[in-house]
């Protein structure tokens, strides 16, 4: 009987043991896993902080957010001049063309 119950005890103690060393591997693989997914939410941080100062800027250099602007508020005031040239192109070839047609 106590023989049975040694080797029910043994049996029972080697049960124990791999359970232990699958949960020791368990957690190994698991502690190497959240250092790899920390490693790799770093990695985005730093890439969605990187696009972030493209698109708004820091305070040594502008974004392009406001380049666009810039450049959005160049075009307008480059199309309002070229209007101004024209309407006044058109204005001084009507005066000339008064001044000669008209009887004196």
């Amino acid at each position: 009987m106590t023989t049975k119950r040694n080797s029910l005890y043994e049996k029972m103690d080697e049960r124990m043991r791999k359970l232990e060393n699958s949960l020791i591997a368990h957690n190994t693989r698991a502690e190497e896993e959240h250092k790899r997914q920390t490693e790799i939410m770093k990695n985005i941080f730093e890439v969605y902080r990187d696009i972030k100062k493209t698109i708004y800027g820091n305070g040594n250099n502008e974004g392009m957010k406001i380049r666009v602007d810039r450049l959005s508020q160049a075009e307008g005031n480059r199309k309002w001049t070229i209007r101004a040239i024209v309407i006044s192109i058109l204005g001084i070839a009507s005066s000339i063309l008064t001044y000669l047609f008209t009887d004196k």
